[in-house]
This record gives C-alpha cells, structure tokens and sequence, in this order.
C-alpha cells in the first residue's frame, strides 16, 4: 500500500486542448440571437449553475472522452493501458492523498471537496464519503478491506472496505497525516494542537481504542508495522531525527534527512550529510551494515520489501545520473538519468520502478516511465496531464495518477515473465505456482498440517508436508513447523529456526514446551505469530482436546514483550463442525494457495444466503484480486449426484490446444479455481463431483498437462508441498 501527500500545483487555464496536436484555434463565430436561440441559451445558463452547485463532488462521466496516454513507439489506442478514469466536476480541485490496495482493485483518494472517494481498478465509484472539514491524509489496508482517513478539524475516522463507519475520534488540533498498518491493526495520527502550541502523536487499536498519546516535536514522517513496531521522523532545529517509539518510550533514534523502511520493517535506509546508510533492526537498536558515498542529495528513497535492494533518487538531474540501484551488500548495480521533478514508486520487489515527471516538458504533459530491476526502461508513456500524484499496487501491475486537471488515470501495467525476489524464473516442480489438492499417502508417510505466514507475514496459510510414519506425529509437527517453509514457496516462517520445543501428551492435553530466549525475542505481533501457528498446527490432530504452554519448563501466564496471556488451557482451533466453509484462493509471493474459511466470516457473503452459486462468485471474485483470467460463471445447479458448473466461452479460452501448450498461469489458475470450488461445494452440499459446462453444453478440457480434480475424496490434503 503506497500514500504519497499531494502539493497543489497552479494549472495552465491558458490551453484546452487535452490531446497533443489538437491545441485551442482561435475563431471568429458569427451568432445571431432569434427568440428561440435565447431560451436555449437561458436553459444552458441553468444547467451551468446546477453542476456549480455540485462542484467538488466526484462524478464518473463514462460519456466523456477519456485523456488518452500517448504510448511511445506505438500508435494511439494500440496497447491498453488505460484501463479506467475519473473525473471530478471541479478540476481545480486539490487532491491531498491517493493510495491502492495491494492487488490495485480499490483505488482511494481524499479532496478539497471535503470527500474521500472510493474506486474500482476501471475508474468507477465505489463509495464516496463527505466531511466537515478537511480529509488531509488517508490510507488503506493493503487488502483494502479497512480505509483510515484524518481531517484537519481533529477528527479521526476508521470504514470498512466496502464504504462502512465502523468508528470515529476526536482529538485535539489539526491532524497534518496518519499511518495505517498494512492490516489495519493499528493506526497512528500526528496533529498540532494550535491552542496548546504542540504537537501530539496518537495511537489507535483497529477498533478505535487508544492506546497511547505523546507528545512530540512536529513530526515530518510516519511508519507503522503490524505488530505495533512505529518509527516516527521528528523535526528539531532545523534537523531531522528518527525515532522508534515503543509506547511513549524512545527506544533509539538516529539523525536522518530521508529515510525508507522494507515493508517487513526489518531494514531501512537514510540518507544523511552526503551518504547512504543501509541499517538493520537488531532487537531494540539498529545495526549499521553498511554506508555508499553519494555526491548528489538524495531527494528520495526506496527501499524493497525484504531489504533487497535499495533505490536513491536526486530530484535535480542536470546531465548527470539521478537515479541509482543498490543491492543489500551496498554494491552500487546500475545508475541512470531521469527526468528531474519526478514522483516515484517501485512494486515490493522492485520489479518495476515507475517515475513520472512533468517537468521534462513546457506543456503540461507528464513522462510516465517504467523500469525493470536491470535498470531498462522498459514502458514510456506521455500524458496529456500534469500529474501530481502516483500510487502503485504491490506486485506493480496497477497504477494510479492523479492530474491537475481533475482527473483519476488507472493504468495496467504488463508484466513481461513472472520473476521471483531472487531472480529466478518460474519453473520445475519446486517452483510451480500451485499443487493440487492431494487425496493420496505413500506408504509408510503421513501428511501433517503446517501453519506459515503468506511472505507479508498477514495471513496464517495451512500447508500439507509428507513426514515419514514417527512414533510422536504431534512432536513431529511442531518440528517440521521449526523448520520452516520450503525454499521458493512464498511463505514465511512464525518460529525462529532450530528453536527447541518440547511437546508432551497427556490424556488428551498437549503440552508446549517453549524455550526463554523464545519469550525474550518475541514481540506483540511475533508472539500471536508462533503461538497461533503452533494452536492450529497441533489441532489438526482430532485426539487433542486441548492445549496449554510452558516456559522453559514451567507454567506460562505471559510470553513475549507484550505479555500475551498464556495460563489458559486453549481449545483446538479448527473449522466449526457442521458449518458452511468455503475455500478461498490466495496469493502469495509467484505463488497461489487455497485458505480455507467458515462461511460466516467472508465478508462476500454477507448478506446472501451461502447458496452454491453464492460461494463460487465469491471464489471468482477473490481469484479476481490477483488475476485478470478468472472467467466469468454462468450459472451452478445440484442435480442428482453431480453439481453442474455452467461457465460463458471465456472459460473454454483459457485452455489452449494440445500442440499450443499451457502457460504456467493458466496452469496454477485453473487447477486453483476447480480445487476451490469442488472442496467448498462438496463439503457444503452432498454430491461429491463436478460437471463441467459452457454455455449450457457438457465439456471437457483438451488433453492436456493439468491436474482437474472434478471428483472429491476423503480425507484431502490441501496445498501439498
């Protein structure tokens, strides 16, 4: 999720045109009034004065033409990248904040008409909110399922993904800007309180508790993590000082001009008095791994998810190179010039880098260009626009612009080849994007459940491991989970590696033996992380009745830095017996898996009646968040022993002939989507098997190499390593 502020910029009124080439031509018009003519005109007049009235609320005008892009290289209208745009009745209206879900299909941004606006990846509105004054900074989850927005009158506000308020706050003075954690578990707001003559920083829970208030010098940045972990840049003097708060208390801080953080808040790089320092969180303070020499003032930085790579940026070019790329050794890989002025993105792993200046030119137009991690430019587009403003989507594929002229551009963004975070392409089995659900064991091996965080470390996925037959399956779960997630399948581990623990069983009770240096390392977020990864993993045996921790050998009342509470006996965590489930896709690194879910808390259900069609379109839509080939479903019908699956032609599309061969997209997608659907549907409803459908007429894929499971068995194993 990426918000970047806004600074209202003065438009040329001078030039109308809006494509290159079609510049305003001055004529001279003859008119001659008649009777008529002059009522028309009065009627003109009083349209005029309607839409004044409405100025500054975001209308969609589908029927207007859009302000193309100009592809270089291409003609016009060749590629299509525009894929959607909004227009605001006033175009003199200033935005002050415009963000993107993870996947790019909720597009967000805040105006000087006192409104929050809510977006589709095409352009259309979703929702809008009004407020009283003004919404200076907003954010957004990046599953855009939470959407937090602060005004300059000092109130807070906290909705829903779909448009809900599920809580508002008032504090004391002006907000200037709010940080959301990428789950929407925290929320922190800095304001100035004019009649106090101070500056506060405040700390929210998601359910609009707070938690702690402190008050602080005026503060230039903000950076909060899931776990609570916030990292502040405070402005005294005339210089800048980084500060990480736990609480009201300053744990380190480190002076600092600009400054980047890796979205797993582990690295972070500043730029200081004419260096690139490149530093790792190491418990309550940072290690300096290493510094890079640079002769031109960073204006700019940006730093990859994991801390792979670090990019610099010097606002003004000249002729020299502004724009360098470093890897996490502080080996300088590649420099190169861009356009001076310029607002830049990069997607998580930097695959694309996306700069867009309007300096380059006198006109108002806009260079937009992307560039992959070799430093190659690899699409230049021009816009018609003075753009002000850019957000990107995670994995780069969706881009938002916001013009002086009013209007939302959406781009999609190509994506040449699939590249993992270490350069390798997709390919072998090791790597292939999904394994198909499993109703198989060899002999003498067992499949275990294990529970690893998706690589953002948000979502908790359930992973099935192949272990041979031991004498303890439980005490060789937990093991298996120490271990870790395989090497190249997108996930992250919960507990650190080699942790020694113990399990004991007794009349039906395990119990969890945990180490100290366990409880000292763990913090808020890493704590919750290893014991709800242990719970689910252990309940997934039906024997357990129950589960209890021990430290170090004794009874546990708390664990990690937050004290979570531990002195309870805790139940199995599994998926309510006798409940309607449905098993959702999800997306993680190159990688896809299925997360299973009880019905009642997908929020796509609510408000249907968890019918059979119900559930697949919420399949489809979720598999639409990371995909642009889910195919669109006609229609599900139960008949005798069979659940028909009715599907338009665009289904029958995604399977090529025998001879054009598969992609491994339409690969992992496809076997996806019937895994998902046949385990939610038969679970759910009595027949065990799928029928394939397009267009009212039975089908049947062409021979080739696919895993279709139409027929479910028992006992399955999801997401097989």
């Amino acid at each position: 999720m990426h918000v970047l502020k806004l600074k209202r910029f003065a438009s040329n009124k001078n030039n109308n045109s809006i494509f290159p080439g079609k510049g305003l031509v001055n004529r001279k018009i003859s008119v001659f009034f008649s009777f008529p003519a002059i009522c028309l005109l009065l009627m003109a007049l009083l349209v005029l004065v309607a839409v004044a009235a409405g100025c500054g609320r975001g209308v969609s005008h589908s029927e207007e033409a859009p302000v193309e892009p100009i592809v270089a290289g291409h003609d016009n209208g060749e590629d299509e990248l525009l894929l959607g745009r909004f227009t605001v009745v006033n175009p003199e209206m200033a935005i002050y904040a415009l963000a993107v879900s993870g996947s790019g299909k909720e597009i967000l941004f805040s105006s000087d008409a006192r409104a929050v606006s809510m977006l589709d990846d095409e352009g259309r509105l979703i929702w809008e909110a009004f407020f009283d004054g003004n919404p200076v900074d907003t954010a957004i989850t990046s599953l855009g399922d939470y959407i937090a927005v602060g005004t300059d009158l000092g109130k807070l506000f906290f909705y829903s993904g779909e448009g809900r308020k599920v809580w508002e706050s008032s504090i004391e003075g002006a907000i200037s800007q709010i940080a959301l954690s990428s789950g929407g578990e925290y929320l922190a707001a800095a304001a100035y309180d004019e009649e106090e003559d101070r500056d506060v920083l405040y700390f929210f829970s998601k359910w609009g508790q707070l938690l702690w208030e402190k008050e602080t010098a005026p503060i230039d940045d903000l950076y909060l993590f899931p776990w609570g972990e916030i990292y502040v840049v405070e402005e005294r003097e005339d210089k800048k000082y980084l500060m990480a708060l736990s609480e009201e208390e300053i744990m380190w801080e480190e002076e600092v001009d600009r400054v980047s953080f890796s979205e797993n808040g582990r690295y972070f790089a500043a730029y200081h008095e004419g260096g690139l320092h490149y530093y790792y969180i190491r418990g309550d303070s940072p290690e300096l791994l290493w510094s890079y020499s640079m002769e031109q003032e960073a204006d700019w930085l940006g730093i990859t998810e994991r801390g792979e790579h670090v990019i610099a940026y010097s606002t003004f070019a000249g002729g020299e190179d502004n724009l360098f790329f470093l890897d996490k050794e502080g080996e300088l890989l590649w420099q190169k010039r861009i356009p001076g002025g310029a607002l830049l993105q990069h997607s998580r792993g930097a695959e694309k880098i996306v700069a867009s200046s309007w300096q380059e030119f006198s006109e108002d137009f806009s260079k937009v260009m992307v560039i992959d991690p070799e430093g190659d430019i690899v699409q230049e587009v021009e816009m018609a626009s003075r753009i002000e403003n850019i957000a990107l989507s995670d994995a780069g594929g969706v881009l938002a612009l916001a013009g002086s002229d009013g209007n939302i551009f959406i781009l999609g963004i190509s994506t040449p080849r699939m590249v993992r975070a270490a350069g390798e392409e997709v390919n072998g089995d090791n790597g292939a994007m999904y394994h198909s659900v499993a109703f198989d064991e060899e002999e003498n091996e067992q499949f275990v459940t294990l529970y690893f965080y998706d690589e953002r470390g948000m979502q908790l996925l359930p992973v099935n491991r192949r272990v041979n037959e031991p004498e303890n399956l439980i005490q060789s779960a937990v093991e298996e989970l120490v271990k870790g997630p395989r090497r190249l399948s997108g996930l992250s581990r919960t507990i650190p590696k080699d942790t020694s623990l113990e399990v004991a069983v007794e009349d039906n009770l395990v119990y969890l033996d945990l180490p100290l240096e366990l409880n000292r390392l763990a913090g808020s977020a890493q704590a919750s992380g290893m014991i709800d990864s242990l719970l689910l993993t252990v309940s997934d045996f039906p024997e357990v009745d129950g589960v209890s921790f021990l430290l170090d050998g004794e009874p546990a009342e708390v664990f990690g830095k937050e004290e979570l509470p531990l002195e309870r006996v805790f139940s199995p965590r599994h998926l309510a017996e006798g409940e309607p489930k449905i098993y959702l896709p999800y997306f993680s690194g190159a990688r896809y898996y299925i997360l299973p879910r009880e019905a009642e808390s997908v929020s796509g259900l609510t408000g249907r009646n968890d019918s059979a069609e119900d559930m697949v379109e919420v399949i489809l839509e979720e598999s639409r968040r990371f995909s642009a080939l889910v195919p669109e479903l006609r229609g599900v019908r139960i008949t005798g022993n069979e659940i028909v699956l009715d599907w338009e032609s665009g289904f029958e599309e995604l399977f090529p002939g025998e001879e054009e061969g598969i992609s491994p997209e339409q690969k992992a997608l496809l076997e996806l989507l019937v895994d998902a659907i046949l385990l939610t549907l038969a679970e759910n409803f009595a027949p065990d098997e799928l029928v394939l459908e397009v267009e009212g007429r039975r089908w049947s894929p062409p021979d080739v190499e696919l895993e279709l499971q139409t027929k479910l068995q028992r006992p399955f194993y999801i997401n097989p390593e």
